[in-house]
């Protein structure tokens, strides 16, 4: 599918207090036997322009998330795995430690939802934990033909 909409709702708990986020963007959309490929701008979300951000989800359900070609960072959520990451911020690069606790993969050839759930670490201290809910549909073009004149 070439147009595509996600809805992308996030929840991060951080010592007990919960921050939620919801938007919606476009993109484009490639399912194959091997995965999942997913391209949509996320500047609006970020607060920061032109933020182009590549998910992918492989065979196996290891998901990558990466911004701008990697400028931003990669993240990688597998479920029962950790895996160091590299994450960039305007003061400085950390390395960051991601364990997947679960990877709901339910996108077929149609689209459909994605949900991961994930703890991030620094210096091996929890920082946060997080759910992602992403929703993935056709964008449905809309034409409308007008009659003028008796």
């Amino acid at each position: 599918m070439d147009n595509i909409v996600l809805e992308i709702k996030s929840t991060q708990e951080i010592d007990g207090q919960s921050d939620k986020t919801e938007f919606v963007s476009y993109g484009k959309y490639l399912y194959s036997e091997n995965g999942v490929e997913v391209t949509y701008d996320e500047s609006v979300a970020l607060g920061v322009d032109n933020v182009t951000t590549n998910l992918t989800v492989d065979k196996n359900g290891v998901v990558k998330i990466i911004r701008n070609n990697g400028d931003f960072g990669c993240l990688v959520v597998e479920e029962g795995k950790r895996h160091l990451c590299q994450y960039h911020t305007a003061y400085g690069n950390l390395m960051i430690g991601i364990y997947g606790n679960k990877v709901e993969n339910e996108l077929k050839s149609y689209g459909g939802n994605l949900t991961l759930i994930y703890s991030i670490e620094v210096n091996s201290g929890l920082l946060s934990r997080n759910k992602v809910e992403i929703k993935i549909r056709e964008e449905k073009q809309m034409f409308f033909i007008f009659g003028f004149g008796p």
